[in-house]
């Protein structure tokens, strides 16, 4: 028992010394340095830069590809082989998702392009795909989700250029729900197809991009998939977060007090917005903290909701 608690005590500590390494002044510094130097093309003082930053922490992905290009340059070609197996290292997915982004990280567009950048990518994909990663469904995913955020990003813009009572603002409207029909169409296909997918099928950056959807559909589809969507929290798949605005949304379509806080409804007596009824309303911040979300202050703060805690 003894050495059990050692061991957590040791684990901990080190955990706790990766972050205050990541967070440290000298490695902002040191990685800020390298990026200036590598955007100037000067590969020397961009590659010593990396390297400082590396004695502090060895937990960005991004910052390694940066240091892998700056070490090409220099004709490092060890040092840049190290650079890219330590970005496989921490996280193939990212490593994956970086170099696919043309349009993010400009800085790297010669490595994608590279003979070794495109290696690297392949060797992401392998690394994928033997952890039981789907790379289709994870783009048909990206697709998915961007197509059900649309309108909802539109929505402010909508509501400052036209009144509800407006031609556009009407045909906008029906546009969105159209959208989201064909969404949730898709989406059901690829539970058929799939189960639900969360972060072993697509990673950790799309795991919730179903349940987005589902959320979005109307109460009879989230109560008929929340037992695929219970499942998937339950067992680590997608972040309880989400699960939990499921959970709310649920209790409040059927008349029930929410658990969470996170819906919030038009109050009448002032015009603005007001926390649907929460259940154990003086205990709410302590089940926010268990799924990870943040205090109830704050998100009234967001939401521009009067609340203070009880």
């Amino acid at each position: 028992m003894k050495y059990l608690l050692n061991l957590l005590l040791l684990v901990t500590t080190i955990a706790a010394s990766a972050q205050n390494a990541s967070n440290s002044p000298e490695y902002t510094r040191a990685v800020e340095i390298g990026l200036g130097e590598l955007q100037k093309g000067q590969c020397k003082p961009c590659l010593e830069a990396y390297e400082r930053a590396f004695l502090i922490s060895q937990h960005s992905v991004l910052s390694h590809l940066r240091a892998m290009l700056c070490a090409e340059w220099c004709k490092e070609d060890e040092k840049a082989l190290a650079f890219a197996n330590k970005a496989l290292e921490i996280g193939w997915e990212s490593t994956a998702n970086i170099l696919q982004k043309n349009q993010e990280y400009p800085e790297l567009s010669t490595l994608r392009a590279s003979a070794s950048g495109k290696k690297l990518l392949e060797r992401a994909f392998k690394a994928g795909k033997e952890s039981g990663f789907n790379f289709e469904l994870a783009q048909t995913l990206d697709a998915l989700y961007e197509e059900d955020q649309k309108y909802r990003r539109l929505l402010g813009e909508f509501n400052a250029k036209y009144s509800k009572e407006s031609a556009e603002y009407q045909q906008f409207m029906q546009e969105w729900l159209r959208s989201d029909s064909i969404c949730l169409v898709k989406a059901e296909a690829i539970i058929a197809q799939y189960g639900y997918p969360g972060k072993t099928m697509v990673g950790m950056s799309r795991q919730d991009h179903v349940w987005a959807i589902i959320q979005h559909a109307p109460p009879a589809k989230q109560e008929q998939y929340f037992p695929l969507i219970d499942e998937a929290a339950q067992k680590g798949e997608m972040n309880k977060r989400a699960w939990a605005l499921l959970v709310d949304r649920i209790k409040m379509n059927n008349g029930e007090p929410q658990i969470y806080g996170s819906q919030v409804v038009p109050d009448d007596a002032t015009g603005g917005l007001k926390f649907y009824t929460i259940e154990d309303e003086p205990n709410v911040n302590k089940r926010r903290a268990e799924v990870g979300l943040k205090p109830l202050e704050e998100y009234a703060q967001r939401m521009g909701v009067d609340w203070k805690p009880k």
